[in-house]
């Protein structure tokens, strides 16, 4: 586009005469639109454009040639601009993925450009049944890296854009799908971060009232799960307690620090299994465990993470006591 035509564009779009008139456009503008929105360092002409990419998507117009609308490595391209050098996925087949903010030194914020993108692909989520730009596949590496953002400090401000942009895209799947790709998911998520402390924080940013997000929480813990216990991958209550229980807490060598983490995790996997209530023995075997932590670590132990692991114990005997009413717990 000319420069004197592009200044002239830009002018009536951010007055809003594009969407004011409803004015029908091709897909060269749009794309073009969508440049603007993701780069232009004007917030008017950002939101501009945000608001009329939206109320196109939510048009029947845009369905009969959607070819405007960007595909995942034009998003993927879009993050490494913003300076997200470390975000690796590959293949059809989400096989890992890796955000480091880190990599950002020059950024002391995101750029505001973020928000108006996760809008709009939280709308273009709405509508893939719609459109059909995006496949199964696509979906999967979108939930990977939209995931990843909650690893970046700098994105404090946009953790509800992040959050909602998220249940957009887990609730674009179809029932038949959405099995198969929430594990998928998980286990890319687990391949995300090796620190465990990024691991931990990032499953508790995956809460929700939403099923599919409490699901996907579920699974991303229990893939964490074993990946801090350095063990193979079983999902079954008795197989990570027994994993817990083989911990003698009285050892000298006993790593502290990965055992909080893992009780955090089976925590996490353990709540949201709807299993528990009738696996009686597993949670009294759970509660028994707990209260091992909880009495046998002393109160002046000062191992590294000793007191946090007998804190954290005592307080989910406390919630889990509480919540299954198991008040004859009180003996094992």
């Amino acid at each position: 586009m000319h420069l004197s035509a592009e200044s002239a564009v830009a002018q009536l779009l951010a007055s809003g005469w594009f969407l004011s008139l409803r004015v029908k456009l091709g897909n060269q503008i749009l794309r073009w639109i969508f440049d603007t929105m993701t780069f232009t360092t004007d917030k008017i002409l950002e939101r501009a454009a945000c608001n009329l990419l939206c109320h196109h998507l939510d048009t029947a117009d845009c369905y009969a040639n959607p070819s405007w609308i960007p595909r995942f490595k034009t998003f993927f391209g879009i993050f490494e601009a913003y300076g997200y050098h470390k975000l690796e996925i590959s293949g059809d087949q989400v096989k890992k993925a890796r955000l480091d903010s880190q990599q950002r030194p020059a950024l002391l914020s995101p750029p505001h450009n973020l928000g108006s993108l996760l809008r709009f692909l939280s709308v273009s989520m709405k509508k893939r049944q719609l459109h059909k730009a995006y496949s199964r596949g696509d979906v999967e590496q979108f939930a990977v890296l939209i995931a990843s953002l909650f690893l970046d400090r700098c994105l404090l401000p946009l953790s509800i854009t992040v959050h909602e942009c998220l249940e957009w895209i887990l609730n674009s799947f179809r029932e038949q799908e959405w099995k198969e790709s929430c594990e998928r998911i998980a286990i890319s998520l687990a391949k995300v971060e090796r620190s465990n402390v990024n691991c931990l924080k990032l499953t508790r940013s995956l809460h929700g009232r939403e099923n599919r997000m409490k699901c996907l929480q579920s699974l991303v813990a229990l893939q964490y799960f074993w990946k801090i216990a350095n063990e193979k991958t079983n999902p079954g209550v008795w197989n990570i307690l027994s994993v817990l229980r083989r911990i003698d807490v009285k050892r000298k060598a006993v790593d502290f620090g990965s055992l909080y983490y893992q009780i955090c995790m089976a925590d996490i996997w353990l709540w949201s299994n709807r299993n528990l209530d009738a696996e009686r023995g597993g949670l009294e075997a759970w509660l028994f465990f707990l209260k091992s932590c909880s009495f046998q670590i002393s109160s002046t132990d000062w191992r590294p993470y000793a007191t946090k692991v007998r804190n954290h114990a005592s307080y989910l005997v406390q919630v889990y006591q509480c919540h299954y009413q198991a008040d004859d717990y009180e003996e094992t």
